[in-house]
């Protein structure tokens, strides 16, 4: 049926002036869900909705809460980011983006079908299932075809998806600045 609550155990040292401190190894074997290095939404899903649990979570602890700021640079676009991903752009007035590091972003899945040229997002926080066909300017959203402003496309090898569509259908909102030339993608 999913958690009914959690257990934390803490324990405290007075630490000696001067003197060398030694902590004991932790056994974590099973133990310990690592918020953000796993996708956290996993764990979510396994917490009983109704739970006070559930509604530190997410009310409280705001555990599925996301502010992405990115950089446009609309003449340079083979300029990186430290993660390895090419820098966002606009094309046809259209904010295009990394899908691979958006949606690792966002704690959600995707996957590349080089034979099908798709890319496919999935999302737990949502429910929602996205797939771009590169391309193409239709997408499926849970089997719904959506049309999109401009197509998915490959630049640079990535794969390249736009940013307002995806964003909404992660539940999140984006908010331009023009005179920095960034975008905010944030979630509740």
């Amino acid at each position: 049926e999913g958690l009914l609550g959690i257990k934390i155990l803490a324990s405290s040292e007075v630490w000696n002036i001067n003197k060398p401190v030694v902590i004991n190894a932790v056994d974590t074997k099973g133990k310990v869900f690592k918020f953000g290095t796993d996708r956290s939404m996993h764990f979510i899903n396994s917490v009983k909705k109704d739970s006070l649990l559930y509604d530190v979570l997410m009310n409280d602890l705001h555990l599925t809460r996301k502010n992405i700021s990115l950089i446009l640079n609309e003449n340079s676009l083979s300029d990186g980011y430290d993660t390895g991903y090419q820098r966002p752009y606009i094309k046809n007035k259209t904010t295009m983006v990394p899908a691979a590091f958006i949606s690792e972003q966002f704690d959600a899945e995707v996957l590349w079908d080089a034979k099908k040229q798709q890319v496919t997002i999935a999302d737990d926080f949502t429910g929602n299932y996205l797939v771009f066909t590169i391309g193409s300017k239709e997408a499926l959203v849970n089997g719904y075809e959506h049309i999109l402003n401009h197509p998915a496309e490959i630049y640079y090898g990535r794969s390249f998806v736009p940013l307002a569509f995806i964003a909404k259908h992660l539940g999140a909102e984006v908010h331009w600045d023009g005179a920095t030339k960034s975008v905010t993608i944030t979630r509740d």
